[in-house]
């Protein structure tokens, strides 16, 4: 008994005695041949769904970038104002040179700072 070809799928030593060599041959060539058909179309599938996969994902990344970029806008406009607000005119009202300091728009006005002004 000859050995089968050496692929993919090897019969049994069982299908070479009972059918014959070219017959289990070609029974083994059919097999690979549907199983190389279908690992590509497999491939093709797979490919494709990792494709519409990675859309989605950069889509849902690009939303969540922009709905991030409106949340951190959200928290910092106010914390900057309330700093501009806050900060500056102690900083103004503190410096005698700076014309604000010496008009009723400083905060904390002279007055409240128990009238020395």
């Amino acid at each position: 008994m000859t050995r089968p070809p050496s692929r993919a799928y090897r019969a049994p030593c069982e299908f070479y005695d009972r059918l014959g060599e070219d017959v289990t041959n070609e029974l083994v060539e059919w097999f690979n041949s549907v199983d190389a058909t279908y690992r590509s179309d497999l491939r093709e599938v797979n490919e494709h769904n990792f494709a519409r996969f990675e859309a989605k994902l950069e889509q849902r990344l690009a939303e969540l970038k922009s709905d991030l970029v409106k949340w951190m806008f959200a928290f910092w406009a106010p914390t900057a104002l309330a700093v501009r607000r806050s900060v500056i005119p102690q900083v103004v009202a503190t410096d005698p040179r700076h014309p604000v300091a010496r008009s009723s728009l400083a905060f904390p006005s002279p007055e409240w700072r128990g009238g020395q002004g």
